[in-house]
């Protein structure tokens, strides 16, 4: 069989809503790995929220922040944090309009005081998925601007819509609304304007001087369209918004539902 390139989104696609490895997942991984198949995160989160559960399953690459850092096989091959100078505009903007916010470095992630004890407390009130995790990898900073290397920023409790900060800051910004349904207000994430997780499947394919044609993606998300667009086969999951659907070239069942395994099946690789 020809070796394909499969690039996974985490939350929501190999993590299921509770913030769980879904099991049928990490089996099908390790049996790609060992059928010869080159396998890759492909998330927003950066790349030390990489929990030990997925750096276990040995995968040959790490796209993480969007698209903003780019490993394989223990090699960066691309990093563009956002542009330092610009970003004191967009903190003081939050500031003034009382919209929590923190940084994500590839190592950390850094709040103000104020900001990481109002997020922490209402994290730890929803429940959130995996949040002890996040939490063990935030640092409190006295100011953001001393912050270097951020290569995401996310917002949260914002009163003003996600249209109206596209249109203050988005032609500098890529600007993407959040998915944690039970946060009050409007929350999103902000990384660079040319930056997606597409740009770092070109980064992946430049090194091996392979083809999209052998690539497959799955993914949920708003922030994972470009990479269905761009794979050989884009597959979504079956609660994907409506968005990313439309896009794909399949859409296969939910996390819990097996819906990696189902897909993988259909297209002959289990």
């Amino acid at each position: 069989m020809e070796q394909k390139f499969i690039f996974f989104d985490v939350d929501g696609t190999l993590f299921n809503q509770k913030g769980e490895l879904v099991e049928s997942a990490a089996s099908a991984i390790q049996v790609l790995k060992k059928s010869g198949h080159k396998i890759f995160i492909s998330t927003g989160r950066s790349r030390g929220e990489i929990t030990r559960e997925l750096r276990d399953l040995s995968f040959d690459g790490y796209i993480c922040s969007a698209g903003s850092y780019v490993e394989v096989e223990n090699q960066v091959l691309f990093h563009q944090p956002l542009e330092s100078e610009n970003l004191p505009e967009l903190f003081r903007y939050f500031e003034r309009h009382k919209i929590l916010y923190l940084a994500e470095t590839n190592e950390k992630i850094y709040a103000t005081q104020e900001n990481y004890d109002m997020q922490v407390s209402i994290f730890k009130n929803l429940h959130l998925p995996g949040i002890d995790f996040f939490i063990s990898i935030m640092e409190v900073c006295k100011s953001m601007d001393e912050i270097e290397g951020i290569n995401k920023l996310l917002f949260f409790q914002s009163k003003i819509e996600i249209k109206e900060i596209s249109e203050k800051f988005g032609d500098e910004y890529t600007i993407l609304p959040g998915t944690i349904e039970m946060l009050d207000g409007t929350h999103g994430e902000i990384f660079g304007k040319d930056i997606h997780k597409a740009r770092g499947m070109e980064k992946v394919l430049q090194y091996y001087g392979k083809d999209r044609s052998i690539t497959m993606a799955f993914g949920d998300g708003s922030n994972d369209m470009e990479m269905l667009q761009m794979a050989g086969i884009g597959i979504a999951m079956g609660h994907a918004k409506k968005d990313l659907k439309e896009v794909a070239d399949y859409i296969t069942d939910t996390p819990v539902n097996e819906g990696i395994k189902k897909a993988l099946d259909h297209f002959g690789l289990l």
